[in-house]
C-alpha cells in the first residue's frame, strides 16, 4: 500500500476543521447571529440537522469507498472493506459469526 501523503498534523487538522464547520453550520442558525431570522425555523433546523447531516456523511463515505477508495482514511478504508467486502465472502458458520480474514 502506497504511504500517505498526508502531513504528520494531518489528523489534528481533520479534527479542528470539522469543529470549525460544525460551529460555523450551528452559529448560522442562530436567530440572532446567522442567516435564519426566524425562531420557528431555527429551531426545526436544530431538531432536523443531526439526521440529516449523520445521513450525509455516511451516505458521502458510502459514495467515496465505492468510487475513490484511496481517498478515504486509512483506518476507515479497512473497516469499510471488512463490513462492505470482505464480509460478503464466508464459508462457515465460524466465518459468519466469529472471524472473517
Amino acid at each position: 500500500m502506497a504511504q500517505s501523503m498526508e502531513p504528520k498534523f494531518g489528523f489534528r487538522m481533520r479534527w479542528l476543521f470539522a469543529r470549525v464547520c460544525l460551529s460555523l453550520a450551528q452559529l448560522s442558525v442562530m436567530p440572532q447571529a446567522g442567516i435564519i431570522k426566524s425562531h420557528k425555523l431555527s429551531r426545526r433546523i436544530e431538531h432536523d440537522a443531526w439526521p440529516v447531516f449523520a445521513a450525509l456523511s455516511w451516505g458521502s463515505v458510502m459514495w467515496l469507498f465505492r468510487w475513490y477508495p484511496d481517498t478515504v482514511q486509512t483506518g476507515l478504508r479497512s473497516s469499510m472493506d471488512y463490513i462492505y467486502v470482505q464480509s460478503d465472502h464466508w464459508d462457515s458458520l465460524r466465518n459468519f459469526l466469529i472471524f472473517n480474514k
